[in-house]
């Protein structure tokens, strides 16, 4: 038995989205899990009202520490404590083209990561390797369509927004749109539901934003959380859901509506482009913008928090959406029948055995259980290759024309293939080992007057992808290694490129040792000179690393050679370099 204890901040008890999020994995993980001793942290709050599935969940026992546990799963925004002491993996999302500085740092110390879609893993595989997806679920119960509540509702056609008031949720958009599909044209409700922005500077805002709409368009507004059997009858009375959001990680509340039959007006972009049924929803075209930028005042929070480097929303073409919101007006018979289809769709594709599946295999990356102290060495070694692995057979780096990342492509190495010739003429260089060698995709370039080339990777497949590509060059010898563990021969130089940004500080201390009882001499590796700090990270993880800051504190390099010298440095971390030391002198 695995033993798992659920972090999510007492969530499971609120209806909130995340609420909703952290009741499905629990349940999912206490109803198809039987290999799992289930756990949640202390409960130190009352229960929301209404909460489905409540004795269930109440069945789940607590637990105060951590002593005994194999994984913690914590459920909640990137930001928050992401260790444990034990195997910790985050359930987390993004609704941007870009983390902020503050979450890569603290998701550094997570051992895992899972995200709801393909469009976050891509985000999140910028910084990280070890990362699930695993699908949000919906309780179609729950959100089910009850046409006897629509006559609650307004007797015009009746549209509605549900979340947050914020520019990311582009409740901007919402007066300028429906005046162009709808002014003075015919009646119609529109219903605007939030559950947070309504405070201090909102309410201005919402009061501008009414007094532009038409009087045929009818406005209500609410404030605040309601439980999920509420959340249902207020879809249930409105016609349509909609919104113009700038980027999700999700979007639940067009889950829920589609689930209540009532189609859907949304951005093609981010989740709600890849994640949501083809039918029943009308998408919306969008252009990528930075969000650095913005200009707009009531973007001014957004921009606060996400505007660095080439952080990037989504902007909705304002006439396509109003012509969709038309569309779905005009043919709304034709909308509803099709949203029924996709309330199936939801139902067959994201079930709560799919997401015990999900996170199960999520759960086995991370080993499942502890380790003593004693056994940390070898926990690194072959954690390392199983990690790497696992990043070689999913593609994990994310590059078409090597698996070894987007770094070792020819365009990414193109300035820093004739520096190294350069540096092996000047030192006289015959023999190069090159661990991790990767697949092989670049270095062959610069290998033009070398006797003896050995390529060592720690993965198998990219051995034997290295070997077919060196075909036909008798210089070349390939072999399985570990940096950290086993021993390598004799050679005037060892280039271990874009590996140590990958280990924790302990590791890269082990294979420094390790590196030390050869007979090489030089050693000619990745370093990030102008990174103040450096900070450590679990294996596979990324961080970059200044090989001349604490806690590694190596003297000043002999050479420094800048990898794209013709390009501006990165905003966040400065230039990325190869630096040469002499390998016994640090």
């Amino acid at each position: 038995m695995i033993k798992v204890m659920i972090a999510d901040g007492n969530r499971h008890m609120q209806a909130t989205g995340y609420g909703a999020l952290s009741r499905a994995i629990i349940l999912a993980l206490k109803r198809y899990g039987q290999d799992i001793d289930l756990f949640v942290e202390k409960r130190s709050r009352a229960w929301d009202k209404d909460i489905p599935c409540l004795e269930e969940l109440m069945q789940i026992p607590e637990n105060s520490g951590i002593k005994g546990l194999d994984v913690v799963l914590r459920i909640g925004s990137p930001e928050g404590r992401n260790n444990y002491g034990v195997p910790t993996l985050v359930y987390t999302q993004n609704a941007l083209g870009d983390l902020p500085p503050a979450w890569v740092d603290s998701l550094a110390g997570a051992d895992g990561i899972v995200v709801p879609t393909e469009f976050d893993a891509k985000v999140f595989r910028k910084y990280f390797s070890n990362i699930s997806i695993c699908p949000q679920y919906v309780d179609a119960n729950v959100f089910r369509p009850i046409p006897a509540y629509r006559k609650e509702g307004a007797e015009d056609m009746s549209f509605i927004f549900v979340g947050s008031y914020s520019f990311r949720k582009g409740v901007d958009l919402i007066a300028p749109i429906f005046s162009g599909a709808f002014g003075n044209k015919r009646s119609i409700s529109l219903s605007i539901h939030c559950s947070t922005g309504l405070e201090k500077d909102g309410v201005t805002h919402l009061l501008r934003e009414v007094r532009k709409l038409p009087g045929n368009i009818n406005v209500n507004v609410f404030n605040g959380v309601l439980s999920p059997a509420w959340m249902n009858r207020v879809y249930n009375r409105h016609d349509v859901v909609f919104t113009f959001s700038r980027g999700e990680g999700w979007c639940m509340p067009l889950f829920e509506g589609l689930l209540c039959c009532k189609p859907l007006v949304c951005p093609d972009s981010t989740a709600m482009g890849e994640s949501l049924p083809s039918s029943g929803v009308r998408r919306v075209k969008t252009n990528s913008k930075l969000i650095c930028d913005l200009s707009d005042p009531f973007a001014y929070g957004m921009k606060k928090q996400y505007g660095y480097g080439d952080n990037r929303y989504w902007e909705v073409d304002r006439n396509d959406a109003a012509e969709a919101l038309l569309e779905v007006a005009d043919n709304y018979n034709f909308f509803t029948e099709a949203a029924t289809a996709g309330r199936n769709e939801i139902r067959a594709k994201y079930s709560l055995e799919n997401i015990y599946k999900q996170l199960k295999s999520a759960i086995s990356l991370l080993g499942g259980s502890t380790q003593s102290s004693t056994e940390a060495k070898t926990a690194i070694t072959t954690n390392s290759e199983i990690t790497f692995s696992h990043i070689f057979k999913n593609n994990s780096w994310q590059s078409k024309e090597s698996v070894s990342g987007t770094g070792s492509t020819l365009k990414a190495t193109a300035e820093l293939i004739p520096q190294l010739v350069g540096l092996f003429s000047e030192l006289k260089i015959r023999s190069l080992i090159d661990c991790p060698c990767g697949d092989f995709n670049w270095i062959k370039s610069a290998l033009y007057d070398l006797e003896k080339y050995y390529g060592y990777d720690v993965v198998p497949e990219v051995v034997e992808l290295a070997k077919y590509k060196a075909k036909g060059l008798n210089i070349a010898e390939f072999g399985v290694a570990n940096l950290v563990r086993d021993r390598l021969p004799e050679a005037d130089i060892i280039l271990v490129r874009d590996c140590f940004v990958h280990l924790s500080f302990a590791e890269i201390i082990e294979a420094v040792k390790n590196l030390k009882l050869t007979k090489i001499k030089w050693l000619l590796t990745t370093t990030f000179p102008d990174v103040e700090k450096n900070i450590d990270v679990k294996t596979g993880q990324w961080r970059p690393l200044n090989m001349e800051v604490s806690p590694l504190g190596w003297q000043q390099p002999d050479k420094l050679l800048i990898e794209r010298p013709s390009i501006p440095p990165n905003k966040r971390w400065g230039r990325k370099a190869l630096g040469l030391w002499m390998l016994h002198d640090n």
